[in-house]
Formats: structure tokens, C-alpha cells, sequence
């Protein structure tokens, strides 16, 4: 009730990057709320060449923001919820401010100000402001601090079928090729069984990393998918396995959105970031902090079953609480 209360009939601009099937998720549980949203992304296109390509080009950049504007101005909304300002021209959120002055403008950080660091001088253009980082909120005392959220509702009961001992879905940045190359070897050692899922954009990326700037020069093709897998794929293969591996950016003290995700799921996990130990959610025998240059695994911890939590710590985590806090402050 409390959801609807907040959201019914309400008018909804959500403005976002193109970060998978996550936008979509965002957006219909919005209008499951009750709200009517009208969604713009940052780039006219989600292809990744394309959307780089554009960076050479600020003129169709602009072209494609002032059509936003132009779109939005005939609209009264109640709320501007925009995610990570930083992939945002300034102008433009400077004329979103002014075009929607009496809606309410809510603004949530999805990455670090490490990361992008233009987001920064954007703050003053919204009325709520709040980081996944709890470093950047200690940092910038406008923040309020909200980790991320897991989608699949589905993960209320748990699925038993375990195919795999270890997992890892995601972008294959240099760290997480040689970290899961060194979980590789304690699994194949110890007779444990993988399937890591390393993205690159395209092939393109593989030769450049490969070949021209030497990132993991023994690396395979095969070592790479090319195409992301979809949210259910990911749920799938979170769901099939005993534990789920993850290395986050130096930049960031966030939990990424498989830590989340994973905690929903009820699996174990392991991590190289120790700020998960200040979440409720953290329990030595479902999480194991590892270093990143040396993760040393106890096989007791793959051994042991996971831990079931009280039942109020995975709700706290789902998507619907996450847009209640926002949208509820």
C-alpha cells in the first residue's frame, strides 16, 4: 500500500544510461507502482561502438538532448529520477532543472565519483541525492546511502539444483581475467567444477587487449562471450551454482549488483571488497572476503551448505524497497 500511495498516477521522467535489461526492470516496477513513466537513455543507441563513436561528435550528442527537451517540456512530471548524472552533459541537466522546476528531481549514483567525477557539480540541480558508495557519502554529506537491488522476486524460493561450484558473470576488465584464472586453478585442483562468463564487446577488444596492449596475452577467444547474457541467463546460472565469484573495481567501495543479486539468490559468495562486512546481510559462512592478487579459498567454505537469513533482509534488498526509499524519502 505504501507504494502506491507514493507512486499512483503519478508522473515519472527517468532518465538513464543503457545498462542492460536493468532500465526496463526499473521502469515497469515503477509503473507496477502505479506510476506513468516516460524513460530517455543517455545515447540515442545501447551499441557500445556507437555510443563511443558519438563522444568524437558533441553536435549529434547535442541534437539528440535537445530532443529530450523538446519532448519533455510539454509534460508536468512529479518526478525527475535521473541514475549516475555523470553520463549526462551538464547543460543538459541544467535545462532538465529548469524545464521541470516543480517536480521533484532525485538522483542516484550508481557508480563512484572516482569513476565520474563531473557528477559531482551536478549535485545542486536535485533535491535528493544518493550513492551505492558509502566512502562517497561519508565524502559528500548531501548523499544518503542506498546499496542496489536485486530483480528476480523468484529468488523467494530457493532452487537446489547446483550444477556448478563456482560462477562469475561480467565484464572481463584485466583484474577479474587474472583473479578467476587463479580460482580456475584452486577449482581444477581441488576437483571443483566453474563457469565464468567473461564479456567483451566485441572481438575487437579481445585482439586490442591480446595483442596491442598485452592485458592477458595468454588469453583464448574462448576464454570471452561477446554478446551479454540476459538477466534470466544470469539468474539461471546464479541459481545453478554453489558459490558466485566477484572482484569490483579499485574505485569503488559499493557493493556491485551480483553481490546484491547474489544475496537475494541465497548463495554464497565470494569478494575482494571487505566493505561488505558493514552490511546486514554479511555472514562469514555465506561470504568470504579473498585479496585480489592472492585469494586463498578454505575448502570448508565450498564444502558448507549456505546459511539461511532472516526473511526481512532479502526484501530490504528487492527492487520494490529500493524505488520506496527513493521515491518515499
Amino acid at each position: 500500500m505504501m507504494a502506491n500511495s507514493i507512486l499512483e498516477n503519478k508522473r515519472i521522467l527517468f532518465l538513464t544510461w543503457p545498462a542492460g535489461e536493468y532500465p526496463d526492470k526499473i521502469k515497469n516496477e515503477l509503473t507496477s507502482m502505479g506510476g506513468k513513466v516516460d524513460m530517455y537513455f543517455s545515447s540515442p543507441s545501447k551499441n557500445f561502438l556507437y555510443t563511443r563513436l558519438l563522444e568524437k561528435f558533441p553536435k549529434l550528442k547535442k541534437k539528440y538532448y535537445s530532443s529530450i527537451i523538446n519532448s519533455i517540456s510539454r509534460t508536468d512530471y512529479d518526478y525527475v529520477f535521473m541514475i549516475n548524472a555523470g553520463v549526462f552533459p551538464e547543460y543538459f541537466i541544467r535545462q532538465l532543472s529548469l524545464v521541470c522546476a516543480k517536480a521533484t528531481r532525485i538522483l542516484y549514483a550508481w557508480d563512484s565519483v572516482e569513476v565520474y567525477p563531473s557528477a559531482v557539480k551536478m549535485h545542486s540541480y536535485f533535491n535528493r541525492l544518493y550513492s551505492f558508495d558509502s566512502e562517497d557519502v561519508k565524502k559528500y554529506p548531501e548523499m544518503r546511502f542506498l546499496p542496489l537491488f536485486y530483480c528476480n522476486e523468484s529468488y523467494v524460493v530457493p532452487d537446489n539444483s547446483i550444477k556448478y561450484d563456482f560462477s562469475f558473470v561480467g565484464f572481463a576488465h584485466t583484474e577479474r581475467y587474472k583473479f578467476l584464472k587463479k580460482i580456475r586453478l584452486f577449482a581444477r585442483n581441488n576437483d571443483f567444477s566453474c563457469n565464468f562468463k567473461l564479456y567483451l564487446p566485441s572481438k575487437i577488444h579481445y585482439i586490442r587487449g591480446k595483442y596491442i596492449k598485452k592485458l592477458f596475452p595468454e588469453a583464448k577467444l574462448n576464454d570471452f562471450i561477446f554478446s551479454p547474457l540476459s538477466l534470466s541467463e544470469v539468474d539461471q546460472i546464479t541459481r545453478s551454482s554453489r558459490i558466485v565469484v566477484d572482484l569490483e573495481l579499485k574505485t569503488q567501495s559499493g557493493l556491485t549488483m551480483r553481490s546484491i543479486e547474489t544475496h537475494g539468490a541465497r548463495r554464497k559468495f565470494i569478494t575482494t571488497n571487505p566493505h561488505i562486512k558493514e552490511y546486514d546481510f554479511y555472514n562469514q559462512n555465506n561470504i568470504l572476503v579473498v585479496d585480489r592478487k592472492n585469494p586463498v579459498i578454505p575448502k570448508e567454505f565450498v564444502d558448507t551448505d549456505y546459511e539461511i537469513l532472516d526473511e526481512n533482509v532479502y526484501k530490504k534488498y528487492s527492487l520494490r524497497s529500493w524505488l520506496i526509499t527513493l521515491f518515499g524519502a
